[in-house]
């Protein structure tokens, strides 16, 4: 146990009185952490517009990465090196992702931790761009409500 953790002993699984009234941080009964219904929340809807958008982004970023290679090799010029090396680059890169924002498109409503983290990553990816941080960060602030990880079973 380290200096400022201390376990919290349970009564009958139960949380224990928190100044006077029962914890708000504990759930009371074990059935309050179980969606209610098969319907997901909205943040998932958001989420699956995010990531369709984030698809189509990527895509346009191999596309664009293969016409700066085309373009390359077919200038002869002291600058098609790097547009090679440039063009590469993108293709590279965004073809991983615009695989897995695809992937998250299409699944968002398949509840598994798994998808979950996909989509918390690719909004983290997100939030590295001046760009996309404001349609990152209000999805983002959805996406880690209690009721979207209870329906993912996070």
């Amino acid at each position: 146990e380290g200096r400022f953790i201390r376990a919290i002993p349970r009564r009958e699984g139960r949380a224990l009185p928190y100044r006077g009234r029962m914890n708000p941080y504990v759930p009371q009964n074990p059935g309050d952490m179980v969606p209610t219904t098969d319907e997901p929340p909205k943040a998932v809807t958001w989420a699956r517009l995010y990531a369709g958008a984030f698809t189509v982004m990527y895509v346009l970023c191999v596309i664009g990465g293969l016409l700066m290679v085309v373009a390359g090799l077919s200038s002869g010029g002291r600058k098609a090196g790097e547009a090679i090396v440039q063009g590469a680059v993108m293709a590279v890169v965004g073809l991983p992702l615009a695989v897995l924002s695809g992937i998250a498109t299409v699944g968002a409503t398949r509840r598994s931790k798994g998808m979950y983290t996909l989509h918390l990553v690719l909004q983290g990816l997100g939030c590295t761009s001046c760009c996309c941080l404001p349609l990152a960060v209000p999805v983002l602030i959805q996406w880690l409500k209690p009721e979207v990880k209870t329906w993912y079973g996070a």
